[in-house]
């Protein structure tokens, strides 16, 4: 996954993440149950400065595996962020990837998304709510033909 952050950051050498937590659940008794997990690290856990004209902005990202408490089962994080900036124009996603292929899914377009602003970054800054939904309609196109995902939310 690629972002237009500058790394090595010393920014993410001074984040942390606890590892140990713990979870109250409430289940459909109503009764409680307390739960002590020992969360992986992250996936990803850094931080950057990406440039916008005059501005200097701080970005941070972290990508957590996820994990089904009731069972104590790890799965396989199937996540994606990204920061990308040109011209003083910024955008940020977050994606959550489900089903089997959901990591590829989730791959594909976060690199789509960051090609595909910066090469229509004009149309974001004229009408930024316009272009979302011609940039989602042409990225759900192109995941269909480039990543085989049936059944992974599409």
């Amino acid at each position: 996954m690629g972002n237009c952050l500058h790394s090595p950051s010393p920014l993410t050498a001074a984040l942390s993440y606890p590892a140990h937590h713990n979870l109250s659940l409430q289940a459909s008794d109503q009764s409680h149950k307390r739960v002590k997990v020992r969360i992986k690290p992250p996936e990803v856990l850094e931080a950057g400065m990406l440039k916008l004209g005059r501005l200097l902005v701080t970005a941070t990202s972290c990508v957590m595996a996820g994990m089904n408490v009731r069972m104590q089962a790890e799965t396989e994080g199937q996540e994606a962020v990204f920061t990308v900036g040109v011209e003083g124009a910024m955008l940020a996603g977050v994606l959550d990837g489900h089903s089997r292929e959901g990591k590829k899914v989730v791959e594909f377009c976060s690199e789509w998304f960051q090609g595909y602003f910066k090469q229509h970054w004009e149309e974001f800054r004229a009408d930024a709510r316009r272009a979302m939904q011609q940039a989602f309609e042409r990225c759900d196109a192109a995941v269909k033909v480039e990543v085989e995902c049936v059944l992974s939310g599409r």
